[in-house]
């Protein structure tokens, strides 16, 4: 006769079975082939730190590697400020058909990424394209390469991001201003602080749980950043919008370098946690 006091474990046992296989599995293995060398066919060889002492001596992976930093800082820092001020412009009383606003600055988080891709090349496009015909407008005679030039290359990826992001976030904000009581905003207005300093004091404090959620979320998106500059430029020109994770995917399906893809990936996976650590520490100061 079937135990009703073990069928809810029969139940949930797809989910931890699926678990294990597709998430704990992977992790696990990709860590023990950090440490060898292996092509996917033929044997492993255990080479220790051998991977890890390489990655830090190779030029690309190092290019790779300053590029997703940067490429995060930036990003993030730009995301949490357009996020906070189409927060409050949009949760303002003051502006009319809030409904539709909120919509259209979501609709970018929907569209998928080829299309967002296709859009963005049309927009970023050295001739004739929608960015420089609007600097041409404004007096600027010469156009900008913006996909083909190691300076503005890997920000023009950068700004792509922001614009796509930027929405889902603002949505964020919003919710924790909602959630923070009239009555303690009337109060400090009452005791006679302005504008900024309410803000400054009452309210972003009260954002805070937020704010270091959007960082830690959006750092973890920004880290891994790879479809965008690999669909628009494929990493270039001249490894200037190489990323971490490019390079762990032309060494692991371009040059079948599996052992060392992994280490690529680990490394990037303690940058993203050590990000995260330092962000909560701050949180609870």
């Amino acid at each position: 006769m079937f135990d009703k006091k073990k069928s809810p474990y029969f139940f949930i046992a797809p989910f931890f079975i699926m678990f294990t296989v597709f998430w704990i599995w992977p992790i696990v293995q990709s860590f023990i082939w950090s440490f060898s060398e292996w092509d996917g066919l033929s044997e492993k060889r255990f080479v220790g730190f051998g991977n890890y002492i390489a990655l830090f001596n190779e030029n690309d992976f190092l290019i790779s590697l300053k590029n997703t930093i940067l490429a995060a800082i930036v990003y993030i820092i730009i995301l949490l400020v357009i996020s906070l001020i189409l927060g409050f412009l949009l949760n303002s009383s003051i502006l009319k058909g809030r409904a539709f606003f909120r919509t259209s600055f979501f609709i970018p988080v929907t569209v998928s990424l080829p299309v967002v891709a296709l859009i963005f090349y049309i927009i970023y496009a050295a001739h004739n394209g929608v960015l420089n015909n609007i600097l041409s407008f404004l007096g600027m005679s010469d156009s900008i390469n913006w996909l083909g030039d190691t300076k503005f290359a890997l920000w023009s990826i950068v700004g792509l991001r922001v614009w796509r992001a930027a929405g889902y976030y603002t949505i964020f904000i919003i919710a924790g201003l909602q959630a923070i009581p009239r009555s303690t905003v009337e109060a400090g207005h009452v005791d006679g602080a302005g504008t900024w300093q309410v803000i400054r004091h009452i309210i972003l404090p009260q954002l805070k749980p937020i704010i270091v959620y959007i960082i830690i979320a959006s750092s973890i998106w920004a880290f891994q950043l790879f479809e965008e500059p690999w669909i628009l430029t494929q990493g270039g020109p001249m490894n200037a919008t190489a990323t971490v994770a490019i390079h762990i995917y032309r060494n692991a399906f371009q040059f079948f370098k599996l052992g060392y893809a992994s280490a690529s990936a680990y490394v990037l996976t303690m940058i993203i946690m050590v990000f995260a650590i330092i962000n909560l520490r701050i949180a609870k100061d």
